[in-house]
């Protein structure tokens, strides 16, 4: 399904995942640089999760082809910044490999309201919130040259949209649970 309008690659994914069929719905960067033969040993080791994430600062992960020192420094400091603004526990928030249990991605994409690269944030926040079991999964992957993402303009622009989504949902969601004792 085409977007008529370049609305963003979160509206892009969240479009994809509520269109999706089958038990696990997936989504992978485009630039393949985790390689599609990934994709089943990645479902298998799953187990009982519900989100499966893949994460390239897993102890586990082989870094193929580094991405230019710049842009790998700006790409952990995101992640220390989402960790220290208590967004996520995760270590690898943006690693474009990302598998959900069909009833989680049912649960989650609808309530996705970021269509900009914070959209992963904002996702994994929310299946937490939902009481999804979150699984980081090491990656085999390698730099693909031409990204379009600009690591500071859209690096900084992603942490602030992914912070506000944070506490946007966890306020929610307190609200409602406190609302209900």
């Amino acid at each position: 399904m085409a977007n008529p309008i370049a609305r963003g690659k979160g509206f892009a994914v969240r479009t994809g995942m509520l269109q999706a069929r089958g038990d696990w719905v997936f989504f992978m960067d485009a630039d393949l640089s985790v390689p599609l033969r990934f994709v089943g040993d990645f479902l298998r080791a799953g187990g009982q999760a519900d989100v499966l994430v893949g994460s390239r600062r897993h102890p586990q992960s082989e870094i193929k082809i580094r991405q230019p020192w710049l842009r790998e420094r700006a790409g952990r400091l995101f992640n220390v910044a989402l960790r220290l603004s208590g967004a996520t526990r995760l270590r690898d928030t943006q690693c474009g490999f990302k598998a959900f249990r069909r009833e989680a991605a049912r649960a989650i994409f609808p309530l996705v309201e970021q269509d900009g690269f914070g959209f992963d944030v904002e996702a994994i926040v929310l299946a937490e919130m939902l009481g999804f079991r979150i699984l980081e999964l090491p990656v085999d992957w390698a730099d693909a040259a031409g990204s379009k993402v600009r690591p500071l303009r859209d690096g900084i622009t992603s942490l602030v949209e992914a912070v506000l989504a944070a506490r946007r949902i966890r306020h929610k969601y307190r609200s409602h649970a406190n609302s209900r004792s």
